[in-house]
């Protein structure tokens, strides 16, 4: 992740009239958007915002009035999952006026109670993305969809690849079929794992324009949806944007994962293991980070741009287990 990444605006959380791309400003490009892959190919120079016209956007500039979100409808896929949860409490927090909806499979990686804290404020929805019939009724029952879900434990892909076939690719292609037909608007959620790996030496950054090399079936099913989402917005102009964020972390993640894994292996006494000698390099950031930037490029990005979230927070496997 280059250091003008979505994300490193909210270090400190000092920041006022932060805008996602902010590393464009002084360099002579206008509007600050971020992913050029979408210049040239037909999409019009509007922000984010025009496909929920007298809903509280002002001038087309993605900004938002309060008074007048209240009756913007968001339905969340994955929300009981780690992410997607964490998305909900902190939009519920921020922006107290949005009316969500959670649609979540309740898979073994979904966790209701991680929603407790808002059950009174938020309609959840059990079933799959994949179901065609349900997603359509609800899409059409709202503005956007913020699109969380997804299978995503590399090991458990290798076992079985088709629920990442199902859920990533199957339940992204119906999400965004129903999208274009009721003009909604979709911010499809995404992994930075679908660039594949780079040499430990390798000063390389991944960027937006980066060509996908996924290294697993997880990845690959990821990448399949990315190019769906961009070929739809391409070739019907969905109202769409994209995110890819690296290694998130934080409350509420499932122990399969690394850090929760081994803190809660510590508390049982059972020694921290490695991987090889531990020096795979991840970039990890705080999923209230993330989240913040979701929201961020829901509000302020532009339709049709592929956009990377990311800390500046790089740390080999062998270091995170010596900090925790």
């Amino acid at each position: 992740m280059q250091d003008w990444h979505v994300g490193a605006w909210v270090l400190g959380r000092g920041m006022q009239d932060w805008h996602v791309g902010a590393w464009l400003r002084g360099r002579g490009v206008r509007d600050w958007h971020v992913g050029a892959w979408m210049r040239g190919h037909g999409m019009q120079d509007w922000h984010v915002g025009a496909w929920v016209r007298g809903r509280g956007m002002q001038g087309g500039s993605g900004r938002c009035c309060s008074d007048n979100l209240v009756r913007v409808k968001v339905l969340v896929t994955g929300g009981a999952g780690f992410i997607g949860s964490n998305f909900v409490l902190r939009a519920r927090l921020v922006r107290p006026d949005w009316r969500i909806t959670v649609l979540d499979a309740m898979t073994y990686a979904a966790n209701l109670t991680s929603l407790d804290p808002v059950a009174d404020d938020v309609d959840v929805v059990k079933g799959s993305v994949a179901d065609a019939d349900l997603v359509d009724e609800l899409v059409a029952a709202h503005d956007v969809v913020v699109h969380f879900a997804a299978d995503s434990h590399n090991d458990n892909s290798l076992d079985d690849p088709w629920p990442f076939i199902d859920t990533n690719i199957i339940g992204t292609y119906q999400l965004i079929q129903a999208v274009r037909r009721h003009d909604k608007r979709i911010h499809h959620v995404s992994t930075d794992e679908v660039y594949g790996d780079l040499e430990l030496d390798d000063p390389a950054k991944f960027t937006e324009s980066t060509p996908v090399n996924p290294s697993s079936p997880y990845s690959a099913s990821k990448a399949s949806a990315d190019l769906l989402v961009r070929a739809w917005i391409r070739s019907f102009g969905l109202n769409a944007t994209i995110s890819n964020c690296s290694n998130n972390y934080g409350p509420r993640q499932h122990p399969e994962k690394l850090i929760p894994r081994q803190i809660t292996g510590i508390i049982d006494g059972i020694k921290p293991k490695l991987y090889g000698e531990g020096l795979n390099v991840r970039d990890w950031i705080h999923v209230d980070d993330h989240n913040d930037a979701v929201i961020a490029i829901i509000e302020q990005g532009r339709l049709g741009e592929t956009y990377l979230i990311g800390a500046d927070g790089e740390m080999n496997n062998r270091d995170i287990i010596g900090l925790i």
